[in-house]
C-alpha cells in the first residue's frame, strides 16, 4: 500500500483511486494522485498535515469547514490545541502566498471555521496506465449551485 495525502494520513490501496483530481487555482495545481502542490509548475513542499488540510478545505470549498471537523479528519480525533490548527493554517497560507489579512484563498470565518474561496477549475485525470480518455477540465460549482447529473449512453468496445 502507498500512503496518500488524505485527511488524517490514512492509507488506501492503489486500486481505490479511480481518478485523480487536479484542482487549479490562481497559479497553483493541486494534484491528489501525485500528492503534490505546484506553483507555476514548481513543487511546493508541504508537511503531511498541511497537505491533508488543503485537501479537506479544497474538496469542501462549497461550505465552511468547522474546527471540530478539521480536528476529527486531520488529527483523527486526538486532542490538539487550537494553536496546532493555527500553525497549520499559517503554514498553508504561507505556501499559497495568502495571509490572514487578504484571505484571498483561505478565509477565516470567525467562531465557525475556514473556507477555501479561490476560484477553482477541477480536472479529472485517469491514473497512469489506464485506458481512460484524456484529462477533462470542469469548473468548480459556484457556492449555492444546485448539483446536477448527466446520464451518458454506454458504448461497448468492439460492438
Amino acid at each position: 500500500m502507498k500512503e496518500y495525502g488524505i485527511p488524517g494520513g490514512r492509507s488506501r490501496p492503489d486500486s481505490a483511486i479511480l481518478h485523480a483530481m487536479i484542482y487549479r487555482f490562481e497559479n497553483f495545481a493541486f494534484d491528489t494522485l501525485k500528492i503534490e502542490l505546484l506553483r507555476d509548475g514548481v513543487a511546493v513542499p508541504l508537511e503531511r498535515q498541511v497537505f491533508a488540510l488543503l485537501s479537506l478545505l479544497i474538496e469542501n470549498s462549497d461550505r465552511v469547514v468547522c474546527k471540530d471537523e478539521i480536528f476529527e479528519k486531520i488529527w483523527e480525533g486526538r486532542f490538539v490545541s487550537d494553536s496546532a490548527l493555527a500553525s497549520r493554517i499559517k503554514s498553508l497560507r504561507a505556501a499559497l502566498g495568502d495571509n490572514g489579512k487578504s484571505q484571498k484563498i483561505i478565509r477565516t470565518i470567525h467562531g465557525q471555521g475556514f473556507r477555501f474561496v479561490a476560484e477553482t477549475r477541477v480536472q479529472f485525470k485517469a491514473p497512469v496506465g489506464s485506458a481512460a480518455s484524456a484529462p477533462v477540465d470542469h469548473a468548480a460549482p459556484s457556492p449555492g449551485a444546485r448539483p446536477s447529473i448527466a446520464i451518458l449512453p454506454l458504448r461497448l468496445i468492439g460492438a
